[in-house]
């Protein structure tokens, strides 16, 4: 799931999948979850990727959440 959201992943996600809570904190504690934003988590490494931080913020909000404004005319090439 991870590896499609450019290595990024929610807590709810890893909710939905399975991933107990204390698992969480064990794979954050080791390094191998990197907090990002409020309950997203980059997978591994935390190195900047294409649409990185769009991806963090989408995860970061509701389903049915969207880029807008600024954020999406960027990601569109409409300036």
């Amino acid at each position: 799931m991870a590896r499609l959201q450019r290595g990024r992943i929610a807590f709810r996600q890893l909710r939905a999948i399975g991933v107990a809570p204390s698992s969480i904190d064990w794979l954050v504690a080791k390094g191998r979850l990197l907090l990002s934003l409020r309950r997203v988590f980059c997978v591994g490494h935390d190195a900047p990727t294409e649409l990185g931080a769009e991806t963090e913020a989408l995860l970061a909000l509701r389903d049915g959440d969207a880029l807008s404004h600024w954020s999406a005319a960027a990601l569109w090439g409409l300036w």
